[in-house]
C-alpha cells in the first residue's frame, strides 16, 4: 500500500501546483450576470475553503479529498493511507474541525 500512497501524494502534490498555476474552475467562477457583488462573494468564498484546505496536514487533505470528492469509503481512505480505517476517520474528523473552526464563520454569514 505504500506504493498506493506514494502515487496518490504525488498526484495530489502535481494538481496542487496545476491549481495554483491556474484561476478557479471557469463552471464555479461563471458569473450568471445577475448579480455581480453577489459572483464576486461567491468567488472569494471559494477561494478562502480552497486556501483554507490547503493549510492542513497532507493525510489529512487526503482523507478529506478522497471522502468528499470522490466518494471514499472510510476502509478504501485507509488502504490508501496506509493506517487503520479508526485513523482515517480521525483524519476526515479532524480536518473537518479545523475547517469549522477556521472558516466557519465565512461559510454562515451566506
Amino acid at each position: 500500500m505504500g506504493f498506493l500512497f506514494q502515487v496518490f501524494t504525488s498526484n495530489a502534490r502535481k494538481y496542487e501546483k496545476v491549481r495554483r498555476a491556474l484561476p478557479l474552475d471557469d463552471k464555479i467562477l461563471e458569473s450568471s450576470g445577475d448579480n455581480p457583488r453577489e459572483d464576486m462573494e461567491k468567488t472569494e468564498e471559494i477561494r478562502t475553503v480552497a486556501e483554507a484546505i490547503s493549510t492542513l496536514p497532507e493525510k489529512q487533505k487526503i482523507a478529506l479529498a478522497l471522502r468528499y470528492y470522490e466518494n471514499r469509503s472510510y476502509t478504501e481512505i485507509a488502504e490508501i493511507l496506509g493506517c487503520s480505517s479508526g485513523a482515517a476517520k480521525k483524519h476526515v474528523k479532524r480536518a473537518k474541525l479545523y475547517l469549522r473552526k477556521s472558516i466557519g464563520h465565512v461559510l454562515r454569514e451566506r
